[in-house]
This record gives C-alpha cells, structure tokens and sequence, in this order.
C-alpha cells in the first residue's frame, strides 16, 4: 500500500475518488445518523453499537436485524435477514469483476468491504463516460473510504445522540409516573383555580342575598335545641 501510495498518478486518482463523493455528504451523513438512532433505541449498548457500526457497516441489513435483536430472534434468523438484505451486492460484484479481476484477493476484499451503493453507482457512471481509466482501485479506495469515514462519524454522532436521547425519555417518564402524587399533594395543600373561583362566586351571592334574608355573610345561624324528651 505505502508503495502505490507513493505513485503521484495513483494517489491523483485516490484524492479524485475522495472529493467526488464529497457531494453524497449530506445524505451519507443523515442515513448514519439515523442508524445510529436506532442502534441505542433498540437496546443495543453503546460498545456493542459501535461494534456493529464498525464491523457490519450495511445500513439496510443493520436496521433489518435490530428489531430481530430487540425482540431476542435466534441467531441464525438474525443473520439470514442480514444477507438477504445485502444481496445486492452480489449483483454489485458480478457488474464490477470484469474491471477489477486482476486485482489481488487483499485488494479486492478491501474494496469489498469499504464499497456501498453510491460507489458502485458512481463507479458504473464513470466507466460509460470515460471507459476503462488507469487506476480503478485508487478512484474506488478514495470514493469508499470517504464513503466510510461520513458514516462512521455519522453513525457514531447518532449513537452519540441516541444515548442522550434515551435518557431524556426515562427521565421523562419518571416525571409522569411521579407526577399524579404531586398534583394530589399539591391539590390537597392549597385549592386550585376552581376551588378559589367557587369561595369568590359564593361570597359574592352571600353579600347580595344578605340584604334579603337579614343574615350576615358565611355566618353560620344556630342551631335549634334538640325537643326534650318527657
């Protein structure tokens, strides 16, 4: 690697790769995000999040299998949702040969694991436009490594924000599950706007009605004498 590195026409091709998948950025970045949401949503820890983002690095087959994960699916359904998701890229692969085939094995599983959709879109849209071009590696290593730097620092920024997230919605639901005793308390402590509404209209009518019925406001008239019994 630190030998093709050095070649100035192949590092060339590798900084072309790396800014034309520059314009993906924003898409790239909100697809990881979400992902990443949704890894910590589902239960998954932050380590075993960050392991899965780093070691599956599918969107679709990562967003497949959590809810198999969330629900405690057996492992072999877990992993048989994630292949069929991803065989796309067999057909990715078939497109792709004829231009890669003389590549080493290492090279080629490099490739494999960094490449995704965009590059294999804009992979396929080069070679119409401009035919077989010197150093196809170097363009695919520049456009799927930046590919997978956005969404490791999407991703991670999502799991991130996930986590933050999650701890926002326990420490709201500990406020409503405590909430009806406090608004007891609180209603037994003082009266509520009803209550004072009431005593206002109440004393109102008592001093209207005072004049009328000679008796003083809220005051209470005595009580008759129980009959005595002979």
């Amino acid at each position: 690697m630190r030998r093709l590195w050095n070649d100035p026409a192949w590092r060339a091709e590798f900084d072309r790769g790396a800014r034309e998948m520059l314009p993906a950025f924003p898409g790239i970045l909100a697809w990881a995000l979400v992902t990443g949401v949704a890894m910590v949503k589902s239960g998954l820890s932050v380590k075993l999040a960050l392991l899965m983002s780093l070691l599956a690095y599918a969107g679709s087959a990562q967003l497949a299998s959590l809810p198999l994960i969330a629900a405690s699916a057996p492992a072999w359904v877990i992993a048989l949702t994630a292949l069929a998701t991803n065989m796309r890229f067999v057909i990715y692969g078939a497109a792709m040969r004829r231009w890669l085939n003389h590549y080493s094995a290492r090279r080629l599983s490099v490739l494999g694991y960094l490449s995704g959709d965009f590059s294999f879109v804009m992979f396929m849209n080069r070679l119409a436009k401009e035919g077989p071009f010197e150093h196809r590696d170097a363009w695919l290593f520049g456009v799927t490594s930046m590919n997978w730097l956005i969404w490791q620092v999407g991703s991670i920024a999502g799991i991130v924000g996930g986590v933050f997230v999650v701890a926002q919605q326990q420490k709201r639901r500990r406020r409503q599950r405590g909430r009806p005793a406090r608004v007891a308390q609180r209603q037994v402590e003082r009266p509520g706007r009803g209550e004072h509404l009431g005593l206002a209209i109440a004393s109102r009518t008592s001093d209207v009605a005072a004049p009328f019925t000679n008796v003083p406001p809220f005051a209470r008239r005595p009580s008759r004498p129980p009959p005595s019994r002979r």
